[in-house]
């Protein structure tokens, strides 16, 4: 039910979770180490992609 993820069982706000997973993860570690400069260019893109998943 809640993917890759079964410590979400645990949390009561897992939107919340999810969200700062998605916002250390993703934007953080991506934008850093692939130096990204457009990183509205890069969150418009994922959540594009995340809406045809």
């Amino acid at each position: 039910m809640w993917g890759g993820f079964p410590e979400l069982i645990n949390y009561v706000n897992k939107r919340r979770w999810l969200n700062d997973l998605y916002e250390k993860i993703i934007l953080g570690d991506v934008i850093l180490r692939n130096k990204i400069k457009n990183e509205m260019a890069l969150r418009l893109t994922l959540k594009r992609l995340a809406l045809f998943h």
